[in-house]
């Protein structure tokens, strides 16, 4: 409701100045929220408007872009003859050079545009040798004028035609060479770019490429491409928006990845400019590409002393994923844990269970959508335990009875995707023996498996140095006493209210074992890195300590992290990114272990199950075991809400 308050404000203002290009903008984005919600007779008549304004200005780009949107619209609603003319129109367009000043300039990305949408006309109507016909010259000049974006559009579209034609290997592979030219522009993109159809379509590579696998029986290579999707998705986080990553081992080597990675992307928009030329220079074409050849070689050989000085970091610029399969089960569990990585799908959700023993894998019957469904079910039932058990019993049936044979070990490690992010794993109920998962195993979370080894590596000894902050804003009088009872478990005293400020983190941080925050959170799921703990305020700092600024802290020699009545309040699901920038942030930063809360918690019952936590923790439990024994003493007496929200990510050991 927001954004379309934003865009008819816009329309509005854009009108009363004579902006046309403001106002045909306006029109697409009006036309475009209408289409999503497949109200496509309104968003025809908007995108009409959108095509007089263009029109009008004598734009062409404008006026094709219109042409191919309306034949969009009037293919949803089966008015065939209507769109083939419409997207026959913008191709006509496109193919026109335009002048510019005195220089005629070539659409060559509307012309890869106007294609690929004749390919997919034919494709509807199952007429595949005309699609890929078309499809095909859509790659043909993507690949010529170096249009990487159309390139994977057209390679994805291909490869859609070869599954429909049953030549399975033949789509995989084409839908590999999709996810590989949507990667190489990557670094190119704004945040905006990102947030329109390039990562929904990259999304949807992934996951057509992982069933694809799965169906093809090559288990192994869904799981790398699983892997290769959450990397993606995380530095899409990541890019554009200048974190401060540097360390003093890898700083002058990030430094050098930016400025190539800068060459590397100001090198491609100048050949892309050069290719739109009615009259191309090929000697600065060639020299463009070979520069651009030179650059990208120079890059994978930056990548790889980055990864020899800090491993971490080095998955922060790449999507190759850093283990394998047989990797995660021969070199890094041990022999206590089993580790279950889920991969969400519109279609299925893919599960992958493995432990020192062996690999096994599983395809469960339930869709993203219907994820989405039983999880913002579950979630307002909490309070009440019967209605809860109920709806958990059923994601239980589903997502852990099928496993349940292989999961033999008693620490269980889990890497979820998607809405199941926003899942209380401890609350799912096993009805058949009346048992919580929490009582049958240690729950931790882990990013990626990828992450696993380099979680691992940052285990510290443990000297019981506690830095406990808690009620920075004078509001949470019981998370108070919380960290105050914490505090002489450990002999220390806390930080509260005014003292509980961000200066604490920076100045103390890196000088503890456990640092525990108390305070309200404000999880931003539109950009994740601005989700922030807020803290008190202070000299220099403002006292919200958010994602972004998280990476630059140095927590080295920390064990654990815990954010208790963080009061998170997730509301309406998104892909769980909020979620995993923040825990990833503080692992990034130096800690193994980080326990975060799924929803807004009750501030006395938490203090109750901190202390809990806090006294088997200190009586020698491992951080899973001593969160699991604390939430197993609420259970009896309390619903899932005041136990099943807090979550482990990282190491269940959480110190040596």
């Amino acid at each position: 409701m927001q954004a379309l308050a934003a865009f008819t404000q816009a329309l509005s203002i854009a009108q009363d100045i004579d902006d046309w290009q403001g106002e045909a903008a306006a029109f697409n984005n009006l036309a475009d929220m209408n289409a999503k919600g497949g109200e496509y007779e309104t968003a025809l008549e908007l995108y009409q408007q959108a095509l007089e304004v263009a029109e009008q200005a004598h734009d062409q780009r404008g006026a094709g872009i219109a042409y191919s949107n309306i034949g969009q619209s009037l293919l949803a609603l089966q008015r065939y003859d209507e769109a083939l003319e419409h997207f026959e129109q913008a191709l006509a367009i496109a193919q026109q050079p335009q002048q510019l000043g005195n220089r005629e300039v070539s659409n060559r990305e509307g012309e890869a545009v106007a294609l690929n949408n004749l390919g997919h006309f034919h494709y509807d109507r199952q007429a595949y040798r005309q699609a890929l016909d078309y499809f095909q010259q859509a790659l043909k000049l993507a690949q010529q004028h170096h249009l990487s974006l159309n390139e994977g559009v057209a390679q994805s579209n291909i490869a859609q035609v070869q599954k429909a034609q049953g030549q399975a290997s033949a789509a995989i592979a084409s839908l590999q060479k999709a996810i590989v030219a949507f990667e190489s522009i990557q670094s190119q993109l704004t945040v905006e770019s990102l947030l329109a159809g390039y990562a929904a379509q990259q999304t949807t590579s992934y996951q057509q490429l992982v069933a694809w696998l799965w169906e093809d029986k090559k288990y192994t290579a869904a799981f790398d491409y699983a892997e290769r999707a959450r990397a993606q998705a995380f530095l899409n986080q990541l890019r554009g928006q200048g974190i401060d990553l540097y360390t003093e081992t890898t700083s002058p080597l990030i430094q050098e990845e930016r400025a190539l990675l800068r060459k590397i992307t100001g090198l491609q928009i100048e050949r892309a400019a050069a290719s739109e030329q009615q009259t191309q220079d090929q000697a600065l074409l060639n020299r463009l590409t070979n520069d651009i050849e030179q650059a990208q070689t120079e890059y994978a050989a930056l990548l790889t002393r980055i990864k020899l000085a800090a491993p971490e970091h080095a998955t922060l610029l790449s999507v190759t994923p850093s283990i394998t399969l047989p990797q995660v089960r021969d070199q890094v569990l041990d022999a206590q844990t089993t580790l279950v990585e889920y991969f969400v799908t519109d279609e299925h959700t893919f599960a992958w269970v493995v432990d020192r023993q062996g690999i096994h894998m599983a395809k469960l019957n339930i869709t993203a959508g219907e994820l989405r469904t039983q999880i913002d079910k579950l979630r307002p039932e909490v309070k009440d335990t019967e209605e809860a058990n109920a709806v958990a019993s059923a994601l239980y049936d589903v997502l852990v009875a099928p496993l349940v044979a292989y999961l033999e070990q008693p620490n269980l490690t889990i890497v979820a995707h998607g809405p199941l992010h926003y899942l209380p794993f401890a609350a799912l109920w096993n009805a058949e023996r009346a048992h919580y998962l929490i009582e049958d195993y240690t729950l931790t979370f882990a990013p990626s498996a990828s992450a696993l080894p380099l979680i691992y590596a940052k285990r510290n000894p443990n000297e019981g140095r506690l830095l406990a902050l808690g009620n920075p804003n004078n509001d949470l009088l019981d998370a108070e006493r919380e960290v105050q009872a914490i505090a002489r478990l450990y002999g220390v005293q806390p930080a509260v209210r005014k003292a509980a400020s961000e200066g604490q983190i920076y100045a103390n941080a890196g000088q503890v074992d456990i640092l525990h925050l108390s305070a309200h959170g404000d999880l931003n799921k539109h950009n994740p890195l601005f989700s922030a703990i807020e803290l008190a305020a202070d000299e220099g700092q403002d006292g919200n300590l958010e994602v972004h600024e998280i990476y630059g802290l140095n927590l080295t020699g920390v064990n654990l992290v815990t954010l208790s009545a963080c009061e998170t309040a997730l509301g309406e699901q998104s892909q769980g990114d909020e979620l995993v920038g923040l825990t990833r942030a503080f692992l990034y930063a130096g800690a193994p272990s980080v326990i975060t809360t799924l929803w807004s918690v009750q501030a006395d019952t938490t203090a109750d199950l901190m202390v809990k936590f806090y006294t088997y923790l200190r009586n020698g439990e491992t951080v899973a075991g001593a969160l699991q024994k604390a939430q197993i003493e609420l259970l009896d007496n309390y619903s899932p809400y005041h136990w099943a929200a807090f979550t482990l990510t990282g190491d269940y050991h959480g110190g040596e």
